[in-house]
């Protein structure tokens, strides 16, 4: 059965992408496809805030199974993608080659951190 997965990523690089520290301030989104033994990457998607759209509610609208993060996400989105039964889990990965190893590996781990209190910069 194929599970499909969620990436945030400071930039665009293919799979040197570097991974964005903060879910929400993502510049891209890459949805990964895994497979049996195969993963791939399906697509890398331009975060939608831009267009009015919180990241958490484009993201759960994608029909994806679960959000990996490098660091942080803001309480909206963890409560927002939970609640529709999307998982989350965490990595120390840097880049999305690696995140797409661990996957492949099945060497994720479940997030466990607390949520971050919002109010962030925006790029």
């Amino acid at each position: 059965m194929a599970k499909r997965y969620v990436v945030p990523l400071e930039d665009n690089k293919g799979l040197d992408s570097p991974l964005c520290p903060h879910f929400g301030q993502a510049k891209y989104f890459a949805i990964i496809r895994k497979e049996d033994n195969n993963v791939t990457v399906e697509q890398i998607v331009e975060n939608p805030r831009s267009l009015g759209l919180r990241p958490g509610e484009y993201i759960s609208q994608l029909d994806v199974d679960a959000v990996i993060v490098p660091g942080g996400i803001g309480m909206k989105a963890l409560q927002l993608l939970t609640n529709r039964g999307i998982e989350l889990y965490q990595t120390q990965c840097t880049t999305l080659e690696c995140v797409m190893q661990e996957i492949k590996e099945e060497k994720l781990q479940r997030f466990d951190r607390r949520p971050c209190p919002g109010k962030h910069e925006q790029y």
